[in-house]
């Protein structure tokens, strides 16, 4: 009854009775972006936006802009007033195709070769998060052409139906919206704020060029291999264990990595058995930067033979692998090879660092651990901020929940 009373059906779902459903071709018009070469770009000057900003820098508004041009492109570029929308018009997958952004940062700016511009009269903001909403989204998929690189154009833009509240709920939809992104942009630059400092604290702890308080001994020579004790186990045949990939995220199970893609096949390859906290490493590498991973699973796992296997005969492993970590640039000169550098075991273990004694390697790795333990939290928030924006956004913009 309350459907029948309040919403009415359309061509593209259930919308408000007081909504109306426009082409976008009857509320604004079109034109292309043009100028703006890479090489032409300053650190000052007229604000511009290129196809690879739009793309990796934006999200619904454009503002903060980074990139400039000189008097002499602009005179040849598109000019873009505040509140014009700027269209990719092409991309790798239909997925991406006809990504956009409204453009409110200042008065005037200037869009690149490749994107499309729509001026329209309705609230920006609002419109731009309805162009990026999933009713459009699955009209700008069934709209993208082509094969390696897929395009869309202002021809077929001009035919994307969408549901249109009236000005004054436009506004307060993107004023409810604003402020999530906003949370969502203060979370974000919070996070890229503690990464930089868990970084440069890492920096100063593992190197000893910051020492924690209660601790002064001096750092004493040692050779990896007095920590190192090698694990040498072939899997069964019988055998059922996880198999896994090194990334620069952890290891990762092999089905979770691939995502239903390429998979090795058990019998494919040589592998090592890798123990719950036993660590391993990719022996060879084009770039010399070895990345060491621990198994912080409570299973035994299958590598890879070119990872050797190893545990800390200590038990501070992840003081070992923050340590090796951070000194894989100078691991490469006990490597060997040309095109591909290879580290063995035997090299790791003949390498020389200084270290410290072990109840400080202990509170080197609490104090960093705390530190992550903060990232990780706000890493949670930014995704529980982005959910909730997400589930507003389907709400707000067909209607089911009113503002006004």
């Amino acid at each position: 009854m309350e459907i029948k009373n309040r919403y009415k059906q359309t061509s593209i779902g259930f919308i408000p009775n007081d909504w109306e459903v426009r082409k976008l071709s009857s509320l604004g018009v079109f034109f292309k972006g043009k100028g703006v070469p890479k090489d032409k770009l300053t650190h000052e000057g007229f604000k511009c936006i290129t196809y690879g900003d739009l793309y990796t820098k934006y999200n619904y508004v454009i503002k903060n802009v980074q990139s400039f041009i000189g008097f002499e492109t602009a005179a040849i570029s598109q000019e873009i007033k505040y509140g014009d929308i700027c269209f990719a018009g092409s991309g790798e997958t239909l997925e991406d195709i006809g990504k956009c952004a409204a453009f409110i940062d200042g008065k005037t700016g200037y869009a690149g070769g490749d994107i499309i511009v729509y001026r329209t009269e309705q609230n920006p903001i609002a419109f731009s998060y309805l162009l990026n909403s999933d009713i459009v989204h699955r009209q700008k998929f069934r709209l993208g052409q082509g094969h390696s690189i897929v395009h869309i154009y202002s021809s077929q833009l001009e035919k994307i139906k969408i549901p249109l509240p009236p000005l004054p709920e436009q506004q307060k939809i993107a004023e409810i919206l604003s402020t999530w992104d906003t949370a969502i942009e203060t979370c974000q630059k919070t996070i890229e704020n503690l990464k930089n400092r868990n970084k440069g604290l890492a920096q100063q702890l593992l190197s000893g060029k910051k020492r924690i308080q209660g601790f002064n001994q001096e750092w004493k020579e040692h050779k990896l291999g007095d920590f190192i004790e090698e694990h040498n186990e072939k899997p069964k045949a019988t055998c059922d264990y996880i198999i896994f990939t090194s990334s620069n995220k952890g290891l990762i199970p092999q089905t979770d990595y691939y995502s239903g893609g390429r998979m090795t096949q058990r019998l494919d390859v040589d592998y090592n058995v890798i123990p719950p906290n036993h660590i391993t490493y990719r022996s060879r590498s084009d770039d010399g930067l070895f990345t060491f991973n621990l198994n912080t699973s409570s299973s035994q796992g299958l590598i890879s033979g070119y990872y050797p296997v190893f545990k800390i005969k200590n038990g501070q492993n992840l003081f070992f692998i923050k340590y090796l970590n951070f000194y894989k640039k100078k691991l490469t000169k006990y490597s060997n090879g040309t095109s591909q550098l290879v580290l063995s075991i035997k090299a790791l273990k003949g390498a020389r660092f200084s270290l410290p004694e072990n109840e400080e390697q202990i509170k080197i790795i609490e104090v960093l651990q705390m530190g992550e333990d903060e990232l990780i939290m706000f890493q949670s928030k930014l995704k529980d901020l982005q959910k909730q924006k997400k589930g507003l956004m389907q709400q707000l913009l067909t209607g089911k929940v009113r503002t006004i």
